[in-house]
């Protein structure tokens, strides 16, 4: 019992933190890099279709 739990203590204590900063990184890259760059992107390359 005691190894069960300390290993799963270890996966909790692994697993928590990258869950953690994955979700940081997911919330501040989402809303910066989505909709300005896509809307950018997608203008530039549509203004770049219609002139050529």
């Amino acid at each position: 019992i005691g190894s069960n739990y300390a290993n799963r203590s270890k996966i909790r204590t692994e697993n928590v933190p990258q869950k953690r900063s994955g979700a940081v990184k997911t919330l501040k890259s989402s809303p910066r890099k989505r909709p300005r760059p896509q809307t950018s992107d997608k203008t530039s390359f549509n203004d770049l279709n219609l002139h050529s």
